[in-house]
């Protein structure tokens, strides 16, 4: 679980990025998905978690996710589904910022 200081740190650090790194429907999906109760910084997320807590379609997920990466909140990995596959599929997880607001 995410504490409230943190959600607002990470949503300062979104905000600070609109215009340059990130657009205003990213920053929305970006607000939305914090606002999950059950969201761990941990976890590893696919798109369709963000296109469901971000009430938008899993392109615009996509889209949003990748200007997330770009700026700096959002990890992204590519795993395959199990050993052998030629197919992977991509999770998304939180960056947490420092005490200075710098993802670590």
């Amino acid at each position: 679980m995410l504490s409230p200081d943190l959600r607002l740190r990470l949503i300062d650090q979104a905000t600070e990025r609109l215009g340059h790194d990130l657009s205003q429907a990213s920053l929305c999906l970006f607000v939305r998905h914090l606002r999950r109760t059950d969201l761990n910084h941990e976890q590893w997320h696919r798109c369709s978690d963000l296109a469901t807590s971000g009430a938008c379609s899993h392109h615009r997920a996509r889209a949003a996710a990748a200007e997330l990466v770009n700026a700096g909140l959002l990890e992204r990995q590519y795993a395959r589904r199990f050993p052998g596959a030629k197919r992977t599929h991509t999770a998304y997880r939180l960056l947490l910022p420092d005490r200075e607001g710098a993802a670590l």
